[in-house]
């Protein structure tokens, strides 16, 4: 990855993250995450113990590489992926929780990555280390710290929350126009990748989709809000990770066909809902709330 896409990341997520706390309204953020302690509850169980204990199971049943086994496994105990939140709006999720959420997961996973990291590499057979420090930097400078920025920043001047929208598209403009370079660039080890190495990351992300899918309860706006939650993991943090503890490389091959293969298949589960929703409209009946 050049330096100047790595600008560009450094600089768009911190903005996007700013953009959606400036969105936040007042009754909204007192709100959200207030009153449903034991929502909070599953989504932290999902996120932080069941996807990482769905993955182990997945890599102990699915032959793969060490390099593919090992980028799973730190995938698994990088969770809170910025991008979830983009995803989230645009498939009517519930905005103000899954921001809530974010600042939950991103707190909890300064201590937890650490932890479960060292679970997974003690099971699966390989050592990589991060200390709470390093993690708490990359989730501080790129989600939490201009999140939280962004929402002081409406609470003290409502008149900024006007500038929301336009920072937000640039920046995810930006962000886009990273991404489809990254690919281009990356396009070798995508197509490098074996079956049995998108079979197991197939079976992971759908994995982690029907966790939060199950957990989030029968309202269709928390179903979508967890299922996203859980299967995005953050790929950020996975960077660090990987060049903390194997400076040589060797997981970071296994990141942008992760990454693919993770839009693919919550792509497919997003339509399903889509479909279920025209289905629904269409007999007449109210969609599911």
């Amino acid at each position: 990855m050049s330096d100047a896409i790595r600008t560009v990341i450094a600089v768009a997520l911190p903005a996007m993250m700013f953009a959606h706390g400036l969105s936040m309204r007042v009754d909204e953020r007192r709100a959200a995450g207030a009153d449903r302690p034991w929502w909070m509850s599953r989504a932290v169980l999902a996120v932080i113990v069941l996807v990482p204990l769905f993955a182990l199971l997945v890599l102990l049943v699915v032959p793969t590489t060490p390099r593919v086994r090992v980028g799973i496994a730190i995938m698994a105990a990088s969770p809170v992926a910025p991008l979830a939140l983009g995803r989230i709006v645009g498939q009517r999720g519930d905005v103000p929780f899954a921001t809530a959420m974010h600042l939950t997961l991103g707190s909890l996973a300064v201590f937890t990555t650490p932890i479960v990291l060292a679970a997974l590499g003690a099971v699966l057979g390989f050592r990589a280390s991060v200390g709470p420090s390093q993690v708490a930097g990359q989730l501080a400078t790129a989600l939490l710290a201009p999140m939280v920025l962004g929402i002081v920043a409406a609470r003290r001047a409502p008149a900024l929350a006007r500038l929301a929208r336009p920072i937000g598209a640039i920046a995810k403009l930006a962000l886009a126009i990273a991404v489809v370079l990254i690919l281009v660039a990356s396009s070798g080890s995508i197509f490098a990748m074996d079956v049995r190495s998108y079979v197991a990351m197939t079976l992971f992300v759908a994995g982690a989709l029907a966790i939060g899918h199950l957990l989030g309860g029968p309202r269709r706006e928390d179903r979508v809000t967890l299922a996203l939650e859980t299967s995005f993991r953050n790929p950020g943090l996975a960077l660090l990770i990987a060049s903390v503890a194997f400076p040589e490389g060797r997981p970071l091959a296994v990141l942008v066909p992760y990454i693919v293969t993770a839009f693919v298949v919550q792509s497919l589960y997003l339509a399903a809902w889509r479909r279920r929703d025209i289905d629904t409209e269409a007999l007449g009946a109210p969609a599911p709330a």
